[in-house]
């Protein structure tokens, strides 16, 4: 016996799904029509499974088409996402116009094809990580598509991203005496603010959200609750940190901790840390350009490195790699959602681990023999 089901999708659509067994598996059969659905299960009920799913294949059960091209469809799946915030509905919003909207505009959802995919995925030029960034929105959104019932399968599922898609982007690691050459250059007003990101490893949003409140100085430590959102354009917002994990509390080296003893002295608990000349929060355009471009040039001429200010972040996970810090205590000081992102992302700098076993296993291994000279083994 069958059963019929009614859903309500987010897209406004509406189907009928009916449910049989059929060869020892639960069949479930979507239709855009309660009378189409009827009349399935009615075949189902009289003629059984095998004969109900051949006469399905002929009209009047064929579904209509949606009549929605894919930027549409990213479109929709953009603004009817959950549990993200206004900054990456933003960002998404801006990959759809730069990359996908000029390829896809005109073609319509039940027409794309994985060769559409295909074509454009090697027609992208830029970085790999924007274009693969781009082709996971894609995916998403074509699988919204599918879970709504508007098409019956991801044709992006399957096609290969660029080679070094799965790579992070290239960071730039400096060591200490690179540190402390580029602190000595940036002027004494702004000096404590590099110091503390690449002393604690924080992002440059949830460090110029923080307020004095935050800070548990005797205890060397401060709770990251809130991060500045990106608006695409506009004034930044203070919202969540980046992700749940991301609402942490780091750890603060002594010396950055006896800086902050002075700076925030005549600071009253709701104040901002860390502020412009006229008191506000830090912005990142305007550090960028105003502080940290002007150093690059003689910087990159000393060292021949030209790092972001968010390489400094990645310079506090090489430095505690080297120390010898675990990675899951690097995971929480940095906020990842998984150990995961963390070994993917830095795992590569751990070469000491690799040398340690390289040595444990080396003991384990019985003596070798002494072959003289030239007596080895003639492949």
């Amino acid at each position: 016996m069958s059963s019929k089901e009614h859903r309500s999708l987010k897209s406004g659509d509406e189907r009928w799904v009916i449910r049989f067994r059929h060869e020892g598996k639960n069949c479930n059969v979507p239709f855009f029509t309660e009378g189409a659905a009827d009349s399935f299960r009615a075949m189902v009920d009289t003629l059984g499974p095998a004969r109900a799913l051949q006469l399905a294949s002929t009209p009047p059960t064929v579904a209509p088409t949606v009549r929605r091209t894919v930027s549409q469809q990213v479109e929709h799946h953009i603004n009817h996402l959950t549990g993200v915030t206004d900054g990456t509905r933003a960002k998404y919003r801006k990959i759809q116009h730069a990359r996908l909207d000029p390829w896809f505009r005109d073609v319509l959802l039940s027409d794309l094809t994985r060769d559409h995919v295909a074509a454009w995925v090697n027609a992208q030029t830029g970085a790999p990580k924007t274009v693969f960034n781009a082709q996971a929105l894609l995916s998403s959104a074509v699988g919204s598509a599918v879970r709504d019932g508007l098409v019956g399968t991801n044709v992006v599922k399957g096609v290969r991203p660029p080679r070094a898609a799965a790579d992070t982007e290239e960071h730039v690691y400096l060591t200490h005496e690179e540190f402390a050459l580029l602190s000595s250059w940036v002027p004494e007003r702004w000096r404590l603010f590099p110091t503390f990101l690449v002393g604690t490893g924080v992002r440059f949003g949830e460090a110029t959200a923080l307020t004095v409140a935050h800070l548990d100085l005797p205890r060397r430590s401060a709770h990251v609750r809130q991060a500045w959102e990106d608006t695409s354009g506009g004034p930044a917002k203070l919202g969540t940190t980046k992700t749940r994990k991301s609402k942490r509390t780091i750890a603060i080296p002594p010396q950055v901790v006896d800086q902050l003893h002075d700076h925030v002295a005549s600071k009253r608990s709701t104040d901002w840390v860390f502020t412009n000349t006229r008191g506000n929060p830090i912005r990142n355009g305007v550090f960028h350009e105003g502080v940290w471009q002007r150093l690059m040039d003689p910087f990159e001429e000393a060292t021949g490195k030209r790092p972001r200010v968010h390489d400094l972040r990645h310079t506090f996970a090489s430095w505690a790699i080297q120390a010898g810090i675990p990675l899951p205590v690097i995971q929480r000081q940095m906020g990842h959602e998984s150990i995961q992102v963390t070994s993917d992302t830095y795992g590569h700098l751990a070469r000491s681990d690799f040398d340690a076993m390289a040595v444990t296993i080396g003991l384990a291994l019985p003596a070798l023999p002494q072959l003289p000279p030239g007596r080895g083994v003639t492949p």
